[in-house]
C-alpha cells in the first residue's frame, strides 16, 4: 500500500511539473461561417453541374498558445456542422473537424497549417432509394441507423485581423493529400477573439 502512495505522489509531482511548463493560452477564438464539402467533386443535378459553393453552417473554436519562437503559435481548433439533411433528404449529416494548427503571424495576418481529423456522421432510416444511373433507374440500399467516416486531412488557414477582435478566416481541408484523387473542402468564417 505504501508503494502505491509513493507512486501516486511521484506521479502527481511529475504531472504538475510537466503541466506548469506548458505555455498559457494567449487568446481564444469563436467563429461562425460556411463550409463547402468536396468543392468541384460532387454532381448536384442531372446536367452535370458541380458543387463549388454550398450553404452549410459551420462553427469553430480555438485556443492560441504562443511559442518561444517569435511569431509562431500552436492553435488547436475544433469545428463542427449542424446535423442537417444532406443533399439527399433521407440522410442527416454531421461533421466534426480537429486540427492543431501551427500558425505564423505577420503584421495583422496569421497563416496556419497542420494535420487534421475529419469525422462525418450519417443518420438514415433505411429502405431503398431509386436513382437515375445514367442509362435507367436502379434501386440503392439505404442502411438503417448511423455510420461514420474518418479521414486524415492536411489543413491550411489564413486570417486577417481587420478590427481589434474581429477577423475573417479561410480554411481548406485537403483529403488524400498524396493521392491523385485528392479533394478539397473549404470554410469561410468570421471569428471573434475573446
Amino acid at each position: 500500500m505504501r508503494k502505491i502512495f509513493v507512486f501516486i505522489f511521484i506521479f502527481t509531482v511529475y504531472i504538475s511539473n510537466a503541466l506548469s511548463s506548458l505555455p498559457l493560452p494567449s487568446n481564444y477564438h469563436l467563429g461562425v461561417g460556411n463550409i463547402t464539402h468536396f468543392a468541384g467533386e460532387i454532381q448536384i443535378d442531372e446536367q452535370g453541374t458541380k458543387n463549388y459553393f454550398e450553404l452549410n453552417p459551420y462553427f469553430n473554436g480555438s485556443i492560441n498558445f504562443n511559442l518561444p519562437i517569435q511569431n509562431l503559435s500552436i492553435s488547436p481548433s475544433l469545428g463542427l456542422t449542424l446535423p442537417l439533411d444532406a443533399r439527399d433528404e433521407l440522410i442527416t449529416r454531421f461533421d466534426i473537424f480537429f486540427t492543431p494548427y501551427l500558425n505564423y503571424t505577420w503584421r495583422n495576418m496569421s497563416f496556419g497549417l497542420g494535420p487534421g481529423i475529419a469525422l462525418t456522421y450519417y443518420l438514415t432510416d433505411g429502405g431503398t432509394q431509386t436513382l437515375d444511373n445514367g442509362t435507367g433507374y436502379t434501386d440503392f440500399f439505404m442502411p438503417n441507423g448511423s455510420s461514420y467516416t474518418q479521414n486524415i486531412t492536411f489543413n491550411i488557414s489564413a486570417k486577417i485581423k481587420i478590427a481589434k477582435i474581429f477577423q475573417p478566416k479561410i480554411e481548406t481541408f485537403i483529403y488524400n493529400l498524396w493521392n491523385d484523387k485528392r479533394a478539397f473542402s473549404y470554410v469561410i468564417s468570421w471569428e471573434v477573439q475573446l
